[in-house]
């Protein structure tokens, strides 16, 4: 009878062990499984961030009266956009002085504009500025951030931003004829310009390129190449045929 017991006991302690050593490697698989789910919303919580623009509420939240003084915003905050490098965490602000209409009119009178590119992890330190305003011979200008570009198109850990805007001029028969177009490229701390003047008319349409374009990786110029090609089709721009071919062989 005792020998049967001491049986009974032994058969018991061997079953609570096993148990335990199931319930372990359950434990270590539900948390290798949930590590990985939390890397895997990581890598898509990045690939979310970047381009992605901020609502009224995130920016009332985010840029307090004491930030935007610290930063120089001086017009009325268009649109903000956020992404993510080897830098930290950005925030791209487009900002506009309008003078008849409102921030999001597609109608408004602007006659300032001014984008400011800010690291939120350094104490909102200023990376880059772009800073414009109309001629005499304009009437309005704006950003078209439906054009913005923030990828990093050479897988460097930086992100390299364009950005364009355009101008309405107090002449041509539609609101994009005579006006010009700036793209901008930001590469290696380098900012990097295509002006261009619309018109009506072949002689009055020029294109000036920074030479620091054409080495520019092939990614970056066949995405801006891509934009000016939108540009056309939508009717934002118009480029003289020599220009479009001197685009295209940049690229090849």
């Amino acid at each position: 009878m005792n020998q049967l017991f001491k049986k009974v006991i032994l058969l018991i302690l061997i079953s609570l062990f096993l148990s335990c050593n199931v319930s372990s490697k359950d434990s270590q698989k539900i948390n290798k499984n949930y590590n990985s789910k939390q890397k895997k919303d990581e890598i898509l919580q990045d690939s979310i961030i970047n381009g992605s623009e901020l609502t009224k509420e995130e920016i009332a939240k985010i840029f307090t009266p004491n930030t935007i003084k610290k930063i120089d915003v001086k017009f009325e905050i268009y649109k903000v956009y956020i992404y993510q490098d080897v830098l930290g965490k950005h925030y791209l602000i487009f900002t506009e002085n309008v003078k008849e209409g409102y921030i999001a009119d597609e109608n408004k009178v602007v006659n300032k504009i001014k984008a400011i590119d800010v690291l939120s992890n350094d104490n909102f330190k200023i990376i880059s500025t772009i800073n414009d305003h109309i001629n005499e011979y304009e009437k309005s200008l704006w950003f078209w951030t439906r054009y913005l570009s923030l990828e990093d198109f050479d897988q460097d850990g930086y992100i390299d931003p364009i950005v364009i805007y355009g101008s309405e001029s107090i002449y041509g028969s539609e609101k994009f004829d005579e006006g010009r177009i700036m793209i901008l490229i930001y590469y290696k701390g380098k900012k990097i310009g295509i002006r261009h003047q619309n018109s009506e008319y072949d002689d009055g349409r020029h294109t000036q390129i920074d030479k620091a374009y054409y080495f520019l990786p092939k990614k970056i110029k066949q995405q801006v190449f891509n934009k000016i090609k939108l540009l056309e089709e939508r009717g934002h721009a118009l480029f003289n045929s020599e220009t479009i071919r001197n685009f295209e062989k940049a690229i090849k």
